[in-house]
Order: structure tokens, then C-alpha cells, then sequence
């Protein structure tokens, strides 16, 4: 009898062994950290992409853009020359396999580092820094920030589960997934029966739909949502995208048909498919 009950007493760990780096755990928005996730990975080859492929390279003023209209971002700095980058390059690409986090990376000699830098400093009242770990100097660094705060999120694990751990410590996967890539659009599109939306924040009727009807609702709910992410997508790309709303001003389209966000339709079906 001693050998089943040892068994059973150790079952409890070894699940809690397995949760460590298993399932990505649900959206919980008591955390200070709500990501996005990265639709054009719906396309990516994991272990043969460039890097720059699988992640963006937004700006740190689109970041805050994107924090102060309600959600957060996670960013970090690589260097190609960085022995540590390359070591952590396959944790990371088994990370975003695993979670489709949209992440950002920014490299030691970009052009534009600096001041992606100097912004966040800026506005950050307070950064998680010190003197022997710097804001934004070491490699490979991340942080993850918010309209209100900023986190160091890793630095120094290279374990999968260490990562793992820290990532979601403060950080929770909204269920929704921003596109700027046609391809994997209508790969993904086509697998799933989800909520599509043309979103483009420069555009005022586009974003004030989206930070006060779709947000608050699809980053509580279970159901996915799909952004067509017009500030990421090259010339090329858009009038792709625009094939699936239809005529300029439609901007939402749910199972074939497109609405006007300007229409109280469009807010009803909103409002009943995140129900």
C-alpha cells in the first residue's frame, strides 16, 4: 500500500511541475500588465524566422498610444552582437510559439533606440533601474509597461520555464490579436469564426469605437477578437485587409457582414457576441 499512496501524494506536484510552462494561463485583469498577441504568428515559421519577423518594432509613442487607450505593452533590448541574445534566442522563440505574444524588440545600434529610450523615461515617473541594471542598457533586457507603471519582466533567466514564470508574474494575454500581415489573416480567418475589426488608430471615429465599445468588453470576455492593425501594415497590405469590411468607414465585420461602427447595429452586435 505505501507505493500507490506515494504516488498519489506526489501527483499534486508533479502537476504544479507541469503548469510551470504548460497551458498560457487565462486573462486575468487583476495583473498590471494586459498583452496583446501577435496574429501574424498564425504564419510563422518558429524556428526559422528572423526574429524581427515573429515580434514588432513599434515605437516607444506607440506603445504609449496603446497603453493610454487601455491595454499594455512588453518590450525589450537585444544587440546582434550580444553572446546572451543569442543563447536566449531559442527560449524565446519556443515562448512566442507557445503564447503568440506580441512583443517588441528593439536592438542596441537601431537608429531610433535612443529616443525610443529617452521616451519612456520621460514619461515614467518611476522605472525599475538601478546601477548595476541600468533602464534599457543591459542585454537581452525585457520590460513590460502600463499608462501608469513600468516592470522589469526578465533578465537573466534563459530557462523556458524560468521565463515562463516571469512573464506571467505580472503579465496577463488579452484574447485578442493584432494583424498586419495578409497571410496570416487569412489563414486565421478561416479557422476561426471570430469578431474582426479594421482598427486604425489614427483614424478618430475607428479608435473612439474600439477604446469604448469593443475594448472594455473583449478584453473581460473569452470570446477572440481580431484586429486588422492598420498602423502596422505596409501600402501593400491594407487594401488586402479592406477586402473583409467592405466599403471605407465599415470597420467591424462578424460572420460575412460588415457594420458601420457608427450604427447602433454595430454596437448590439457587439454587445451580444462578447455576452
Amino acid at each position: 500500500m505505501r507505493k500507490p499512496l506515494a504516488i498519489f501524494l506526489l501527483f499534486p506536484f508533479l502537476l504544479a511541475c507541469q503548469n510551470t510552462a504548460g497551458d498560457v494561463p487565462a486573462t486575468d485583469l487583476s495583473k498590471p500588465y494586459w498583452i496583446y498577441r501577435n496574429g501574424d504568428l498564425f504564419a510563422a515559421d518558429f524556428d526559422n524566422d528572423a526574429l524581427s519577423d515573429l515580434t514588432n518594432q513599434d515605437d516607444a509613442s506607440s506603445l504609449l498610444t496603446e497603453m493610454k487607450n487601455g491595454t499594455s505593452a512588453t518590450f525589450m533590448k537585444t544587440s546582434d552582437t550580444c553572446h546572451a541574445c543569442e543563447a536566449f534566442s531559442p527560449t524565446l522563440r519556443k515562448f512566442l510559439k507557445a503564447t503568440y505574444a506580441d512583443v517588441t524588440i528593439w536592438k542596441a545600434l537601431d537608429t531610433n533606440f535612443l529616443e525610443n529610450r529617452g521616451a519612456l523615461m520621460n514619461y515614467y515617473e518611476s522605472l525599475p533601474a538601478t546601477d548595476e541594471h541600468p533602464f534599457l542598457q543591459n542585454t537581452p533586457t525585457w520590460y513590460s509597461g502600463s499608462s501608469t507603471k513600468c516592470s522589469l519582466t526578465n533578465w537573466g533567466a534563459t530557462s523556458y520555464s524560468d521565463l515562463w514564470k516571469n512573464f506571467f508574474k505580472e503579465n496577463t494575454l488579452l484574447p485578442i490579436y493584432r494583424f498586419s500581415h495578409y497571410g496570416a489573416w487569412e489563414k486565421a480567418i478561416a479557422e476561426n469564426d471570430v469578431l474582426l475589426y479594421y482598427y486604425d488608430r489614427n483614424d478618430e471615429t475607428s479608435l473612439t469605437f474600439y477604446c469604448d465599445t469593443l475594448l472594455p468588453l473583449a478584453k473581460a470576455s473569452k470570446k477572440v477578437t481580431y484586429l486588422a492593425d492598420v498602423s502596422r501594415m505596409s501600402e501593400e497590405e491594407k487594401p488586402k485587409f479592406q477586402t473583409n469590411f467592405g466599403s471605407q468607414g465599415v470597420v467591424l465585420s462578424y460572420q460575412g457582414k460588415s457594420y458601420s461602427v457608427t450604427s447602433d447595429e454595430a454596437k448590439a452586435v457587439v454587445t451580444q457576441y462578447y455576452a
